[in-house]
C-alpha cells in the first residue's frame, strides 16, 4: 500500500502481525541478553544516543544553543538509562518480516525497537493507528515481559522519548546535505525532524530541541502529513 507520492504506508493488520512477532522473539530471547552486565554492547547506549546529534549542525550552534543542546542530551540520558533494560532486535523494520533468528543486539530501552516499527521516518503512520497499535502490544507485553510498565501513559511517555532517542541518532548519521538527497529521501528526513520535533514539543525538559532543528515551525505545522 502507497499513498498518491509512493511513500509507504504499512499495512495495518500485516504491522500488528510483526508486532505479535516481535513479542514472541522477545519472549524467546536469553535472559543474558536483558542483563546489562553480560549482554553485548548496545548500539544504541544512551550515552552515545545522546553524542550523536551533537555532530548535527554543532559548528553553527551559537553558545546558547550548546546549552540548549547539554540540557537535552542530560535529561535523554538521565531517562534512557532509567528505563528498564530489554533485548534489542536491531533490525526490525515496519515493512519487513522479523528476522526470528537474529540475535539480541545488546540490550536498551524497550522503545527503540518499538520505535523501528512504529516511527520509521521512511513510512507514514497515521497518529491514530500509532497509538491503537502501540495500545495493543502494551497490553500483551506488560503480562508476557517482566519490566514493562503497567501504566500506559508511563509506558508511552518511554516510547516516546526512546524513540526520540532513535529518530537523533538517525539524524546523527544523515548526509551532510539534505540538497544531495533523491525526493523520496528528503520527504523521509522531513519526516524524521517533524517526529523530533513534535515529541519534543511535548516534553518540557526536550523542547529546547526546537531551538536546534531549522524550520522548527514549520515542521510541527506540517507534521506527519509528507508524503
Amino acid at each position: 500500500m502507497t499513498t498518491s507520492t509512493d511513500t509507504p504506508t504499512p499495512d495495518l493488520a500485516a504491522l500488528r502481525r510483526r508486532l505479535e512477532d516481535w513479542l514472541q522473539w522477545q519472549q524467546q530471547a536469553p535472559r543474558a541478553a536483558t542483563t546489562p552486565e553480560t549482554a553485548p554492547a548496545s548500539p544504541a547506549a544512551p550515552a552515545d544516543l545522546a553524542a550523536g546529534f551533537a555532530a548535527f549542525a554543532r559548528d553553527a550552534w551559537t553558545p546558547e544553543q550548546r546549552q540548549h543542546w547539554q540540557r537535552v542530551a542530560a535529561a535523554l540520558s538521565t531517562e534512557l538509562a532509567a528505563q528498564p533494560p530489554f533485548a534489542l532486535h536491531g533490525g526490525l523494520a515496519p515493512l519487513g518480516p522479523v528476522d526470528w533468528q537474529r540475535a539480541p543486539q545488546g540490550c536498551g530501552p524497550l522503545g527503540f525497537d518499538l520505535a523501528a516499527l512504529l516511527r520509521d521516518p521512511a513510512c507514514v503512520l497515521d497518529e491514530a493507528d500509532e497509538l491503537d497499535l502501540a495500545i495493543r502490544y502494551w497490553e500483551r507485553a506488560r503480562h508476557a515481559l517482566p519490566g514493562v510498565d503497567a501504566d500506559f501513559g508511563a509506558f508511552w511517555r518511554g516510547f516516546e522519548w526512546a524513540a526520540l532517542a532513535r529518530h537523533l541518532r538517525l539524524v546523527a548519521a544523515r548526509p551532510e546535505s539534505a540538497s544531495r538527497l533523491a525526493p523520496g529521501q528528503a520527504r523521509a528526513e522531513r519526516r524524521l525532524l517533524a517526529h523530533i520535533v513534535r515529541t519534543a514539543t511535548r516534553y518540557m525538559a526536550l523542547k529546547p530541541l526546537t531551538l536546534l532543528i531549522p524550520d522548527a515551525d514549520g515542521l510541527l505545522a506540517d507534521g506527519f502529513t509528507l508524503r
